[in-house]
């Protein structure tokens, strides 16, 4: 019932292996299983009937992310699937790093069609997540201090508790999740 793009590392392994262990009919997407998500109509066509979540966490230099999102909104609109985007927190730290990457514009047009398509009548549910740094490879390569990454775990029981907020006919619009290390 869950599906999840970038199924292979990081962020969206640990997802499909949370929900894969768990008994979930789960279905990955990603570039070692021949889907690219610059190709949206292919996933979408490929989508096995009874996804009814689908969470938009793979991304590359472009607006693909954003491409795709749109892609399955218009495909469930009519429908009370479910929808999680993975944006990040990082376009609100433009201002404090003194300049505007792509990736910051990237993420603020994801954060902002979703938030247009939590909004909308349509009763498909959208919900957007926002970590901050998280604990992963390519984090880690930007020097990172090790007490402000967020566990991948965290960031899928946040998931988890979106999901089982839906399946009670919850809406979660946006859910930010941030380590606080002033308590370390």
């Amino acid at each position: 019932m869950i599906a999840v793009t970038g199924h292979s590392r990081d962020l969206g392994k640990e997802i499909f292996d949370y929900y894969s262990n768990r008994g979930y009919n789960t279905q990955g997407f990603s570039r070692s299983n021949g889907f690219n998500i610059h190709n949206p109509k292919e996933i979408c066509d490929s989508l096995n009937s009874d996804i009814k979540v689908f969470i938009n966490n793979a991304r590359d230099d472009s607006f693909a992310q954003v491409n795709l999102y749109k892609y399955m909104y218009e495909h469930w609109k009519d429908t009370s699937n479910l929808i999680i985007n993975i944006s990040s927190l990082a376009p609100d730290w433009a201002h404090a790093r003194g300049s505007v990457r792509m990736y910051d514009v990237q993420k603020q047009a994801l954060d902002t069609s979703s938030k247009m398509g939590y909004y909308s009548e349509d009763p498909v549910f959208i919900s957007n997540i926002r970590p901050s740094y998280m604990d992963t490879p390519w984090i880690h390569k930007r020097g990172v201090n090790p007490d402000r990454m967020l566990p991948l775990s965290e960031v899928v029981s946040s998931i988890d508790y979106i999901i089982q907020c839906w399946k009670r006919n919850i809406r979660i619009g946006v859910l930010e999740i941030e380590r606080n290390d002033t308590l370390l």
